[in-house]
């Protein structure tokens, strides 16, 4: 086969990132079948197609793709002598030790071409969506279901949530059609890492296996199975009367600073609290220091507010959305906030005062 050491190198290294952590030592490479690379851990196969027409077949193995993606640009050839894989170009010539291809997991060819896409849409849009979502997502295993992204199509719109007990993320972007697949964060992280362009779709195969569609790649997944938290009806608006709204900046660069200030970062505790002039106070006090910052508000706070978080939890928050203002929903100091950029909403649960 010959190729352009930068198309090659380009696809190889967002592909081998899947493979090294498998005990299976055949899964420590890269398939190249044909007219595409294909990665499999087991749990999640990509597949990329490369500019080439060719019927050959081998593997490539990681310390192959180093060497090959430390080459300057230019033409090189690659050919299969039994055992060895051979590497030429310009500057010279390598070989390394190889596997047989039929020792290569099955890749899951899952039949999705006969069904019709659960999803289609803009892939930069759509990975940007998922993004602001992507941090929320459990690490707890006890409760697979919560390790994942919520799809969920309404009819109007497509629901993108997030949840890992401590804080929600609720994303909404304009869709007609109907689906529901939770997706592993580590699926969405891969997904995401492929540099999505142009148009996306998604194959929902019984629940239970879900196909994610470009012109350049396929990736095969399991889907994750159980109840999803019933997100909405926590952003239910009795009580919460009172509201300040902020520049989102200067709220997350002071709770950034309070953060410098708490001494003990596992139990770190900053307090949001109204000033008498209704603006917002940010605060800590630890044995090393105290902080006290005034962030500004749109309209005077009047119902009061006092509540303490890890800040943490909030600063991540913050982060997700890129709008200028956020609003903050509060009910009482034991009560979960909302917050609100006009696009995601997201709530953040409290540490005792």
């Amino acid at each position: 086969m010959k190729i352009e050491q930068r198309e090659i190198a380009k696809e190889l290294k967002k592909l081998k990132s899947i493979t090294p952590n498998s005990r299976i030592t055949e899964t420590n490479g890269v398939l190249f079948s044909k007219n595409m690379l294909v990665a499999n851990n087991l749990e999640i196969t990509i597949t990329a197609k490369l500019d080439v027409e060719t019927d050959e077949m081998f593997i490539i193995p990681l310390k192959a793709i180093d060497y090959i993606e430390s080459l300057p640009a230019g033409l090189i050839t690659i050919t299969l002598d039994g055992n060895r894989l051979h590497i030429k170009s310009n500057f010279g010539e390598s070989s390394f030790s190889t596997f047989d291809v039929n020792d290569f997991p099955q890749f899951n060819n899952i039949d999705y071409q006969s069904k019709e896409a659960g999803l289609r849409y803009d892939g930069a849009a759509l990975a940007d969506a998922i993004n602001s979502v992507l941090y929320a997502c459990s690490d707890n295993s006890l409760k697979p279901v919560m390790t994942g992204v919520l799809l969920q199509g309404d009819g109007d719109h497509l629901n993108i949530v997030g949840c890992d007990g401590y804080r929600l993320a609720w994303n909404q972007i304009d869709y007609k059609g109907e689906l529901e697949v939770v997706v592993p964060k580590s699926t969405i992280q891969k997904v995401l890492s492929l540099g999505l362009q142009g148009g996306i779709e998604l194959y929902d195969i019984d629940n239970k296996k879900a196909v994610f569609k470009t012109d350049k790649y396929t990736v095969y997944t399991r889907l994750l199975e159980g109840k999803y938290i019933n997100y909405s009806e926590f952003f239910e608006e009795d009580g919460y009367d009172t509201k300040a709204s902020v520049k989102r900046m200067d709220l997350l660069e002071s709770v950034s600073r309070s953060v410098i200030c708490s001494g003990d970062k596992i139990n770190a505790k900053t307090i949001l609290e109204n000033t008498e002039d209704g603006n917002l106070s940010i605060n800590t006090k630890s044995d090393i220091a105290e902080f006290q910052e005034t962030v500004n508000t749109f309209s005077k706070i009047t119902n009061g507010i006092k509540i303490a978080f890890n800040p943490k939890l909030l600063i991540e928050s913050l982060k997700a959305s890129d709008e200028d203002n956020i609003d903050i929903y509060y009910k009482d100091s034991l009560k979960a906030v909302w917050l609100f950029d006009g696009n995601i909403k997201q709530l953040v649960l409290p540490v005792r005062l």
